[in-house]
């Protein structure tokens, strides 16, 4: 009885005077290719002709304080196996109205929307109250430069939602 198998999983052929067949599966090939796995979690690339994906399976104790935290930490530890650690912010999209030394305004006229991006290089050196003045100053002014732009998109932008 010990052997008795609980659950398998098949292919089942019923056939008109109710008998049927039954082929259980064989052991097949991993679902997954490039698996890697941080502690019990893990995250695998499917296999396959059709549209590939990543999966990841996320383990946390139930008696965890703060378990989307856990969660989170483990997908960051996967996904720096599989990405690299140094990829950049997506940038704004739109019309760029300001670009310069890492600081960027730009804006959308499709989503009405002004981008403000600003990098900063971290030094021991760097006076960062400075940068932070010197870019909110320079966005100030282009601003005011592009004031009509912003105001027709703007416009535009409240016109096609009330449509």
């Amino acid at each position: 009885m010990k052997d008795l198998v609980k659950n398998t999983r098949g292919t089942v052929h019923l056939y008109k005077d109710d008998s049927f067949e039954f082929t259980p599966y064989g052991k097949g090939e991993p679902v997954y290719e490039d698996s890697y796995k941080v502690g019990e979690a893990s995250i695998g690339k499917t296999k396959g002709k059709g549209k590939q994906s990543y999966v990841a399976k996320l383990k946390c104790d139930a008696n965890e304080p703060d378990p989307r935290e856990v969660m989170h930490t483990q997908l960051d530890k996967l996904a720096a196996k599989i990405w690299p650690p140094t990829a950049l912010p997506p940038m704004p999209r739109g019309k760029v109205l300001l670009k310069e030394q890492g600081a960027i305004v730009a804006v959308n006229s499709k989503t009405g929307r002004l981008s403000l991006h600003l990098d900063i290089e971290l030094s021991e050196s760097c006076d960062y109250a400075k940068k932070v003045i010197n870019f909110l100053t320079e966005t100030n002014r282009c601003l005011f430069i592009n004031q009509d732009l912003l105001t027709r998109v703007a416009r535009a932008t409240a016109k096609h939602s009330r449509q």
